[in-house]
């Protein structure tokens, strides 16, 4: 094998750097998979704790954000954090929203299924499950629109 000669590769050094900053400048942090399977982003590393939730840790093991439901929210997160940004209430609101209604939903899915329900009950449950699912798939677009705004590349 050549061996590279040391002007090319300080070339070649210098574009992935401008490369880099010219993303971050656009608002752009780029990932990294990580041997274990999380995603480094910046300083920061997004992975899926043992109860199945996101989280949002340093290079410390030190945790900003835990118990996130969609991967596409610790994303986001872990992208305003690596270019300095504070953290956006409204996207881990809109997180919290969709659990919420997804248990709302399953809740009254279960509930719908008993046998013992009165044609009242059947209807309360299944009007309650409509409303949780809309609810939820609000939240779920909130999350995935500030997402592909995040992965669309000007």
């Amino acid at each position: 094998m050549k061996k590279i000669p040391n002007k090319l590769f300080q070339k070649v050094e210098s574009l992935a750097k401008s490369v880099l900053t010219d993303f971050q400048r656009r608002g752009y942090v780029i990932p990294v998979e990580q041997h274990d399977g999380r995603i480094k982003i910046g300083a920061y590393i997004v992975g899926k704790n043992s109860n199945g939730f996101y989280s949002v840790t340093d290079n410390r093991n030190n945790v900003y954000v835990d118990n996130l439901n969609l991967k596409q929210t610790a994303a986001l997160i872990a992208n305003d954090l690596a270019l300095g940004k504070i953290l956006d209430k409204a996207i881990i609101d809109a997180d919290k929203t969709y659990g919420y209604r997804l248990f709302d939903q399953q809740v009254y899915e279960n509930a719908a299924k008993r046998k013992k329900n009165t044609l009242d009950q059947d209807v309360f449950y299944e009007t309650r499950c409509n409303i949780a699912r809309v609810q939820k798939e609000q939240a779920k677009q909130q999350i995935f629109n500030s997402f592909r705004k995040l992965t669309s590349i000007r």
